[in-house]
């Protein structure tokens, strides 16, 4: 290679009829054409495990994917494969359809320990693509750095966003059981957690595994498959609970067994980007408040029996306050309160002041006076307590506003 310049910036690259193709992270292959029932082959340099690795391939037909760090050629013939996505054809290896929007992809978190077939870092991988018909495909691997779980603290929401479907954002989740509360018979309570994703955009869905010891650092992983009503996920299990809606998400967390959270249990939460998505996500505990923002819906679970709280600190004393709860499945119940808790630990509600929604059915609203005159930001009787208490298993929103405040609406 000769330069011009001294200064010159080049990228040389060199093929045969037989050696495949070196894939880059973070450029795609764009329309490459495949005739019905062939395959693409091609490699990929992976230097180590500290990166989630994402291979996601879209076409216009059924187009499956295959990844192995031993088999040159992977492919469904004699299982030569480690990792498969074949969306619409298989659902005992992907969860039940198109593992992304228009494709297929494959996800390897960082520090997986199968990483280079279980030896150290850097060797090759390699990927097969295949079509039932012919096609033509996008192939794209990326990488992220950010692999590693975030943990997520009580009733605190956080942003969040995944750039390439197919990927993953990993949180971790830690509830301990109250030793000192039982149920008849003596046996401890068993810790609830409600977690609620929240889309700005895109489609995310969310995964559960748990609950865990501390020590376990498994990752939920869709493509295994689930365990749901298992005391503690087994060896092999992928999730053991999912939500995996059109828009938000929202799940309510019990152990079978409380003693499994004695003294503590964690959870491994993933969301998946079955698009590029942004999102915010918010894990509650019953013995936690969310706090509430004017004009901002909050997306809530509760099981049955069992009770999610909030607070709104009032911005203006003299101001109106409306509170809507909107019922996606079962049947929740609103209180308020001004002040001190609307409902006691068991569910019962408090003596005096609380307001309660007399609707037994559907959407429910609280019209709420003003807070006392005077309210400043340290006074306690400026906070309204909100409780929403799940007569059934329940999914539902909370949005709180001021009916004459001129701020429009988050939607």
């Amino acid at each position: 290679v000769l330069g011009r310049a001294s200064d010159t910036a080049f990228t040389i690259s060199y093929a045969s009829a037989e050696s495949l193709r070196t894939l880059q992270a973070g450029v795609p292959l764009v329309d490459q054409p495949l005739t019905a029932g062939t395959y693409a082959w091609y490699r990929l340099w992976v230097g180590s495990a500290s990166a989630g690795l994402t291979v996601a391939v879209t076409g216009r037909g059924d187009v499956d994917l295959y990844f192995s760090y031993t088999h040159e050629r992977p492919q469904e013939a004699s299982h030569a494969y480690e990792h498969k996505a074949a969306g619409r054809n298989n659902c005992q290896t992907v969860d039940c359809g198109m593992t992304i929007s228009g494709g297929d992809a494959i996800h390897i978190p960082a520090g997986d320990p199968d990483t280079c077939a279980g030896t150290p870092p850097p060797c090759l991988a390699y990927i097969g693509v295949t079509s039932a018909e012919n096609t033509s495909f996008t192939l794209l691997v990326s990488t992220d750095a950010s692999d590693r779980p975030t943990r997520l603290i009580d009733g605190v929401a956080v942003a969040g966003a995944v750039t390439a479907a197919g990927n993953y954002r990993y949180y971790t989740f830690s509830v301990s059981a109250d030793a000192s509360a039982t149920e008849a018979g003596g046996a401890p309570v068993a810790p609830s957690v409600s977690l609620s994703v929240t889309p700005v955009s895109g489609d995310p869905d969310l995964y559960v595994l748990g609950p865990l010891s501390p020590t376990d650092e498994r990752k939920p992983d869709r493509s295994k498959g689930g365990c749901e009503g298992a005391v503690v996920p087994p060896p092999g299990c992928g999730w053991s609970a999912r939500s995996v809606g059109a828009s938000a998400e929202a799940l309510v967390l019990r152990p079978a067994n409380a003693s499994a959270c004695l003294p503590s249990c964690a959870y491994a939460v993933a969301v998946y980007a079955f698009s590029p998505t942004a999102f915010s996500i918010t894990a509650v505990s019953e013995a936690a408040a969310l706090a509430l923002a004017l004009g901002v819906p909050a997306l809530g679970a509760v099981s049955g029996g069992g009770v999610r709280r909030y607070s709104l600190r009032m911005s203006r004393a003299g101001a109106p306050t409306a509170v809507v709860l909107t019922p996606f499945s079962g049947n929740p119940t609103l209180f308020a309160r001004f002040g001190g808790p609307a409902l006691f630990s068991n569910g019962s509600v408090a003596e005096e002041g609380v307001y309660m929604s007399g609707a037994p059915l559907g959407i429910e609203v609280l019209e709420l006076p003003p807070p006392p005159a005077g309210c400043g930001d340290a006074d306690e009787g400026c906070v309204l307590r909100l409780a929403v208490r799940g007569e059934t298993a329940s999914t539902f929103s909370l949005l709180a506003t001021e009916p004459n405040a001129a701020d429009a609406v988050a939607l």
